[in-house]
Order: structure tokens, then C-alpha cells, then sequence
């Protein structure tokens, strides 16, 4: 009976030594590995709107070593997405242990500047070439998340002066509130 646990603790340890293909995120707080997470700003007030910036990351693989020469190839097959083409990003894998930067943008269609992800659990395809030969092929699940927060934004309003000709001669001048909502 101590031998059967002691294996099973062993193929528990196992699983946690071997790390499987994952995206490290950038945020204010430091690196994250758990999950991508986009904040959704909604604007009320007499300036509404919204807005959702990009996240940068990067893909790691602790069984493939960057080397120079070496791409790594991520196509997103997450149901949902347009297949279109599938959204995919080819990345260098070249040196410090992960890509070349990653920038992230929720969408369901692939673009050319942003990788497209869906919320919720995103399904990758992961191609890794060396010289343009492959060395491996994987599948990595990513979770992602959307949060909204809701922020008041007003106009920004300053004085200007408005001036025009006179039909007699001279100019006349006289100040005019102006309001724009600055985004």
C-alpha cells in the first residue's frame, strides 16, 4: 500500500516538474502564467465609449530550447474563432528561454498586428521548426478573461478668444467657452 502512494506522489511530482507549453503575461504586477486578462474601460457621462488596450506577452516551452534559427508557430483553433484563417502568430524562438513578444487583442478573426483570442479557454496548435524543419508539434490550453470597469469622463472645456473683421474696419474679439471630450 506504501509503495502504490509513493508512486502516485512520484507521477504527481512528475507532472509538476515537466511544465507544459504556456504564454507568460506582461501586467503592471509582474509576469503572470495563469491567465490573460484584458481590461474593458466603459465611459459613461457626457463622454461615452469604451476602450480595451492589447496585452503583451510571450510563449515558453520548458522542453524546447530556444536556439538561433528556431520559430515557434501558435494557431488559435478555440471554437468560435473564423477559420479564415485560423488566427495564428510565428514568432522567433531563437534565445532567453521564450519568443519575441506576443501582443494579444480579443477578436474572432485573424489580424495582422494583434494575435486574436476569444474569452473564456482559448485551444492552440503549437509548430516548432527549426531551419524550417519541425522538431515538434503540441497543443496548449490558455484561459482568457475580460474585465470591465466603469469610469465618468467628461469634456475638457477652455476659453478661447473668437475674433472677426468688422465691415468698418477694426476687429472685434470676445471669449467663447469651447468643449471637446478628449480621448
Amino acid at each position: 500500500m506504501m509503495r502504490l502512494v509513493l508512486l502516485a506522489l512520484l507521477s504527481v511530482f512528475a507532472g509538476i516538474a515537466s511544465a507544459a507549453p504556456s504564454f507568460v503575461i506582461d501586467t503592471p504586477a509582474g509576469p503572470r502564467t495563469d491567465a490573460l486578462v484584458f481590461e474593458n474601460v466603459v465611459y459613461t457621462g457626457a463622454c461615452p465609449g469604451s476602450r480595451m488596450y492589447p496585452v503583451r506577452g510571450y510563449f515558453f516551452d520548458d522542453e524546447v530550447n530556444t536556439q538561433p534559427g528556431r520559430r515557434v508557430r501558435i494557431v488559435n483553433v478555440t471554437p468560435g474563432m473564423s477559420a479564415d484563417p485560423f488566427p495564428f502568430t510565428d514568432r522567433e524562438y531563437q534565445s532567453g528561454g521564450r519568443s519575441e513578444k506576443i501582443d494579444f487583442y480579443p477578436r474572432s478573426r485573424h489580424g495582422q498586428r494583434y494575435f486574436s483570442v476569444l474569452e473564456g479557454l482559448n485551444q492552440f496548435e503549437v509548430t516548432y521548426t527549426d531551419g524550417g524543419r519541425v522538431l515538434k508539434t503540441d497543443v496548449l490550453s490558455f484561459p482568457v478573461y475580460v474585465s470591465t470597469r466603469y469610469e465618468a469622463r467628461w469634456p475638457v472645456c477652455r476659453v478661447e478668444n473668437r475674433c472677426h473683421s468688422n465691415p468698418n474696419g477694426g476687429t472685434t474679439c470676445y471669449p467663447q467657452t469651447v468643449c471637446n471630450c478628449v480621448y
